[in-house]
């Protein structure tokens, strides 16, 4: 049977699962206790203290809100939720604009891992 995966962008009503994936992520690396994100710092520093515009979610988009510093996807394999990638630029003041690469920031549940090999 093969899995269905769909990526969309991350919503308000992602924050929850966004946290949870951070924390899953930091437990499987062994500081949980090092997590200090909320779902607040996490809502206003991905924009999505409210729903993201169809403009705003655009893979061409690069504008960032204010106070926001990065963007995050959301992966679900047969509509349950299965990974996060969270996605920002780094700015250097040795190397000028344009920035360099995004950074990619991701985690992916341990029940997908186990279907797909990982």
């Amino acid at each position: 049977m093969k899995t269905k995966v769909e990526v969309h962008p991350a919503a308000t009503k992602d924050i929850p699962t966004i946290l949870n994936f951070i924390q899953q992520l930091a437990t499987f690396e062994k500081c949980p206790e090092r997590v200090l994100a909320t779902e607040a710092t996490l809502a206003k520093t991905l924009g999505l203290e409210t729903d993201p515009t169809a403009a705003e979610v655009s893979i061409d988009a690069t504008e960032l809100k204010l106070g926001q510093f990065a963007k995050c996807v959301i992966a679900k394999a047969d509509n349950k939720d299965a990974g996060f990638a969270i996605f920002f630029y780094n700015y250097s003041t040795v190397c000028p604009p344009p920035p360099s690469q995004p950074t990619l920031v991701g985690c992916v549940t341990p029940a997908v891992r186990l279907i797909q090999n990982y």
